[in-house]
């Protein structure tokens, strides 16, 4: 008997020969070291960005690959600095607990028959005719910080960087809530964590 992940990678498979001429999405998966069925890895490495006390530069999240390659470089500071990044979840209660101060890998996974990406942030599922990738929880800068940040969607099922769980701090990722007012409640609630989900097509 099939299991179910044998029937998605099926699944996936004959979508891939319907779209013969698809293919080259490209998406990250944050909190995870493989991508989903019916996709390749780029490459794979470590979630860095800005310090989350910075007062100005780059609000980017990147994935920074595991093996750099450095060109001319000298010792003089640059004045633009980047950062491993941590889960940061320091409520007992709060989803993904048990990540809290552990850094986040990443992955940049390219697919091999869908076009689009998309990363559909307050959902984890996809609107009709798209396909989930994965889904999990919206994460962000602190607005309580000076840095400025970006969104990015961490698997629900995240992983770690292995041996790394020391308060380094630096580029740091908290759950996303929801707050009413200009943004409506119903159907938002408030105070709530912010689901996401990526999808392709």
């Amino acid at each position: 008997m099939k299991t179910m992940a044998m029937l998605h990678t099926t699944f996936i498979l004959l979508l891939c020969v319907e779209l013969v001429a698809g293919g080259g999405a490209v998406f990250t998966r944050w909190g995870k070291t493989t991508c989903p069925s019916g996709n390749d890895v780029m490459y794979k490495g470590y979630a860095g960005g800005s310090h989350y006390q910075a007062k100005g530069g780059p609000g980017t999240t990147l994935c920074l690959p595991e093996s750099p390659i450095y060109a001319n470089h000298s010792t003089a500071g640059s004045r633009s600095y980047l950062y491993g990044t941590e889960y940061q979840l320091e409520d007992p209660s709060l989803p993904l607990r048990k990540m809290f101060q552990h850094d986040v890998p990443c992955v940049v996974c390219r697919s091999r028959c869908m076009k689009s990406a998309v990363m559909v942030p307050a959902r984890n599922d996809c609107f009709p005719e798209w396909h989930l990738e994965y889904k999990g929880y919206l994460f962000g800068g602190s607005t309580e910080h000076t840095a400025s940040s970006d969104y990015v969607c961490v698997d629900g099922d995240p992983e770690t960087i292995k041996g790394d769980d020391q308060n380094k701090n630096g580029h740091l990722l908290f759950l996303v809530e929801s707050t009413c007012g200009a943004l409506p409640c119903p159907p938002y609630v408030n105070g709530w964590e912010m689901t996401c989900a990526v999808c392709t097509k």
